[in-house]
C-alpha cells in the first residue's frame, strides 16, 4: 500500500480554488533574492537564504501535447519552492517527503531550454511554447521567457522565439542586467528591469556563436560570433570564416580577422575569465585550439597539439581556486576509445602524463579546483585537477545530465525514484561537501513524488 501524501493535495487544491486570481499557493518571501552571480551554470533550481525554487520533475518538450503547458494543467514540472530550515529541507517522517512545499506557479520549468534566474523579487524562466502556429500546430519545440513574482504573482511574457533556443543566458554588464539567446541564426538581446526592453537583433546571418554565463573579466561583456565570408572572397577562391567581436551594451559589432587570416576557419569555442577559445586551422593545415584575451587578434596563444586525429566531445577553461592557473580540460574520443586531458597554461599535449580521466564520461561544469562530470549508469564524480584525487558526489543510476544547477554547496540534478513506476525524473541535490568527507553519493528528494513513484509503506 502506498501512502497518499496529503500536504501535496492540500496545496493543489489550493492552486485549483484560486487559479483565476493568485497564481499558486506561495505566500511573500520574507527577503528578496538577488542576481544569482554564484551559480555557475543556469539550470532548473535557485537556492536563497530561506527558500530553493525548483522545477519539481522534468518533461522533454517532445513529449509535451496539447494543453499540457497552461496554467492549470501542469503539476509535476511546474515551479514550486521548498522552505528551508536552519538551512535543511525538513522531511516528514513517515512518507520521508519534503515538507514546507508550495507551488508557485503552475507552467512547464523542468524541460530541454528551460532555466530559472533572479533578479529582485522576480524569477525569470524560459519555458516550452504553448501557442499554436498559424496551422493550428503545437510548436513546444520553441521556447517563451516569462518572469513572475518570487510569490507566484504577476506573471508576463516576455518573448518567444522563432526556431529551438540553441545558446541562452543572462548576463549582468555595467550594472544591468540582458537576457541574451541565439535565435535560428540571430542574436537577440533583451534588457530586464522594473519594466521589460524590446528585443534588439544585435547579429544577424551568424554561423557559431559563444557567450560568457557570467561576467567575471572585461571580455566576458562581449559576444564572439563567426559568418561566411564575402561573396567576393569566395569568387577568389577563397575560403574560411570571418570572426566578430560584438559589444553587449552598444551592439557595435567588430571584424577581429580582416586582414591576414584569408583561408581559416575560425569556431568559437567558449567565453570563460575573459578568454574567447576558439579553433582555427594553421598554415600546416591543421585545427588548433586557441585562447584569446586582448589586444591584436595575431596575439592568440595557441593551447593544444593538432586536433583533426581526435574528436573533442567537450572543452572547458578552469582557472584553479588554488594556485591561479589555468588548465584546459578536453574530454576526446579516437578509435572508439574515450579519454579527459587536463593541460595546464603552457602544455599541449595528449599525453598519459596529462590525461586526467581514461574511460568515457561527460563534462557537466568546472568550479574551483574541480572538473564536475557524471558517468552513465553510475552518477556524479568530481575530479580535482591538482592532485587528480575523485570523489563521488551523487550515486544513481537513472539521472540526467541536463539542466544541471550549482550554487556553490549542492549540485541540482533531475534523477528517477527507486520505485519508477512512471519514468518521471524528479529534482534532487546532492551536498558537494559530503564528497569532501567521504560520505559517498548521498541524495536527497527536493520536491515530491508521484503517488505511483512512492516506496512500498514498510510495516513492523
Amino acid at each position: 500500500m502506498k501512502k497518499t501524501i496529503k500536504i501535496i493535495f492540500s496545496f493543489l487544491a489550493c492552486f485549483i480554488v484560486s487559479i483565476m486570481t493568485f497564481y499558486g499557493c506561495a505566500q511573500p518571501l520574507l527577503t528578496a533574492p538577488t542576481v544569482t552571480a554564484e551559480m555557475v551554470t543556469t539550470g532548473d533550481a535557485l537556492a536563497y537564504e530561506e527558500y530553493i525554487y525548483f522545477a519539481n520533475a522534468f518533461k522533454s518538450f517532445s513529449s509535451l501535447t496539447k494543453n499540457d503547458n497552461d496554467i492549470g494543467n501542469v503539476i509535476n514540472e511546474a515551479l514550486y519552492r521548498v522552505k528551508l530550515v536552519d538551512n535543511k529541507i525538513e522531511y516528514d517522517e513517515e512518507t520521508n517527503m519534503p515538507e514546507n512545499v508550495e507551488l508557485v506557479l503552475s507552467k512547464v520549468l523542468g524541460s530541454d531550454h528551460t532555466f530559472l534566474f533572479s533578479i529582485n523579487d522576480y524569477i525569470y524562466f524560459a519555458s516550452p511554447n504553448s501557442r499554436k502556429d498559424m496551422s493550428s500546430a503545437d510548436k513546444f519545440e520553441l521556447t517563451t521567457y516569462f518572469r513572475v513574482k518570487t510569490d507566484g504573482t504577476n506573471l508576463s511574457e516576455i518573448y518567444t522565439t522563432e526556431t529551438e533556443v540553441s545558446n541562452q543566458t543572462i548576463l549582468k554588464v555595467e550594472n544591468k542586467n540582458y537576457l541574451i539567446f541565439q535565435d535560428g541564426t540571430s542574436v537577440v538581446k533583451i534588457e530586464l528591469g522594473n519594466s521589460i526592453g524590446r528585443a534588439e537583433t544585435i547579429a544577424t546571418e551568424i554561423k557559431n556563436v559563444v557567450f560568457a554565463k557570467t561576467v567575471a573579466e572585461e571580455n566576458d561583456k562581449y559576444i564572439y560570433y563567426t559568418t561566411d565570408i564575402s561573396d567576393e572572397l569566395i569568387n577568389l577562391g577563397q575560403t574560411g570564416t570571418y570572426i566578430y567581436k560584438l559589444d553587449i551594451t552598444t551592439g557595435i559589432s567588430t571584424l577581429m580577422n580582416e586582414i591576414g587570416y584569408s583561408n581559416k576557419t575560425i569556431t568559437p569555442v567558449s567565453v570563460v575569465n575573459g578568454n574567447l577559445h576558439f579553433t582555427m586551422n594553421d598554415s600546416d593545415s591543421l585545427t588548433y585550439y586557441y585562447s584569446y584575451s586582448s589586444g591584436a587578434f595575431s596575439t592568440a596563444v595557441k593551447i593544444s597539439n593538432p586536433i583533426d586525429n581526435i574528436t573533442v566531445n567537450n572543452f572547458l577553461s578552469l582557472k584553479s581556486n588554488s594556485n591561479d592557473r589555468t588548465y584546459y580540460i578536453f574530454a576526446v574520443s579516437t578509435d572508439n576509445v574515450n579519454k579527459t586531458y587536463c593541460l595546464q597554461s603552457g602544455s599541449k599535449d595528449f599525453s598519459e602524463s596529462n590525461l586526467l580521466v581514461g574511460s568515457a564520461i561527460e563534462i557537466l561544469f568546472a568550479y574551483n579546483d574541480y572538473v564536475y562530470y557524471a558517468v552513465e549508469n553510475e552518477g556524479i564524480y568530481r575530479i580535482s585537477v591538482l592532485d587528480k584525487v575523485v570523489q563521488t558526489v551523487a550515486l544513481c543510476e537513472s539521472f540526467k545530465t541536463t539542466n544541471i544547477g550549482f550554487d556553490g554547496k549542492y549540485v541540482y540534478f533531475y534523477k528517477t525514484s527507486e520505485v519508477n513506476s512512471t519514468g518521471t525524473y524528479y529534482m534532487h541535490r546532492a551536498d558537494v561537501r559530503n564528497a569532501e568527507r567521504g560520505n559517498d553519493g548521498i541524495i536527497e528528494l527536493v520536491g515530491f513524488l508521484d503517488e505511483q513513484d512512492m516506496p512500498e509503506e514498510t510495516e513492523e
